[in-house]
């Protein structure tokens, strides 16, 4: 229940693989939740990774994994805004985002400041999830927002348009659409029982919002120039 996205800790494990994580890199995970992945990303691969959240609740929660875990003195976790970062340029070798560009409106602002903290030749990565051609017609509520107002999809074209302005240039895009269909089927399927009403709503209706291509989840990988 720590890794806060479709597919959980199997999908946070693909996710990072596909981005290479190496021993001692540093890892900004941006909207880092109770701090699942970046635990994971310090236990299994060796990185330093330092956690951001506006949730101050998370970020505590996030702490005190680490502290269980032992793994304090090589995560960080902070309440921050993710549009105005207090970090040097040029500090990180990877950010990451999952699942948090629907909260976002401005990401321009998130993509720009992820491009400033990057390294030359840095990454950003980002498993969200992403407009679809029919995402006039999502239904609502989400597990991310209980109305339109507060769901912020964009969809690739506008997602590439604002990282290229940032500086960073997207160098693989994987739709994950057919993989969240099965993973979320298989949740109900296992789960129904434990979950409550409001939740079990959401759930229901992001998985009918995938089927009818009003949404779904993408993984994109972009590189901040040398």
């Amino acid at each position: 229940n720590d890794h806060l996205h479709i597919g959980g800790e199997k999908a946070t494990r693909y996710f990072f693989d596909k981005l290479g994580l190496q021993a001692d890199m540093h890892v900004l995970d941006i909207g880092c939740g109770v701090g699942g992945p970046a635990l994971l990303a310090t236990q299994d691969y060796g990185c330093h990774v330092t956690g951001i959240d506006l949730t101050p609740d998370f970020i505590e929660t996030a702490r005190a994994n680490a502290k269980a875990a032992n793994l304090e003195s090589r995560t960080d976790f902070q309440i921050a805004n993710a549009a105005t970062l207090s970090f040097p340029d040029r500090s990180f070798d990877i950010a990451i985002m999952l699942h948090v560009g629907m909260n976002i409106p401005n990401k321009s602002a998130v993509f720009t400041e992820a491009a400033r903290i990057l390294k030359p030749n840095g990454v950003l990565a980002l498993y969200d999830i992403l407009a679809l051609e029919n995402v006039v017609n999502m239904a609502y509520p989400c597990p991310w927002a209980k109305t339109r107002k507060t769901s912020f999809l964009d969809n690739i074209d506008a997602i590439e348009r604002q990282m290229g302005a940032a500086g960073l240039e997207i160098t693989s895009i994987e739709n994950c659409r057919d993989y969240a269909d099965k993973s979320i089927t298989k949740m109900i399927e296992t789960m129904s029982d434990d979950l409550s009403t409001p939740r079990k709503i959401s759930v229901q209706n992001l998985l009918s919002n995938i089927q009818n291509n009003a949404c779904a989840p993408f993984i994109i990988i972009a590189r901040k120039a040398s």
